[in-house]
């Protein structure tokens, strides 16, 4: 079971994209193509600052990305890149 503050309730979440649409086709390919990835960043501006690497800010913020094959992966950008859980540049 899983429990968490009322600043952290679903309603308080933002989310910003590269891409205002994402959309794949039957094979699971983008459409269309993009050039770089398209990052999907997913915060809580209400519940203060995203995490850093340093350890600074209030509360995790996660990064979602999707290649132009249609590979989707979620990541923290408080960890380092090297981490299983850490972003890819």
């Amino acid at each position: 079971m899983q429990a968490r503050g009322a600043t952290e309730a679903t309603p308080n979440a933002a989310v910003t994209a590269s891409q205002a649409t994402v959309m794949f086709l039957g094979t699971g390919v983008v459409t269309p193509v993009p050039t770089t990835p398209i990052v999907i960043d997913v915060t809580n501006p209400t519940g203060g600052s995203c995490i850093s690497q340093s350890g600074d800010g209030d509360v995790r913020c996660m990064r979602v990305t999707v290649s132009a094959a249609g590979q989707v992966r979620m990541c923290d950008p408080a960890l380092a890149a090297t981490a299983a859980s850490g972003c890819r540049p």
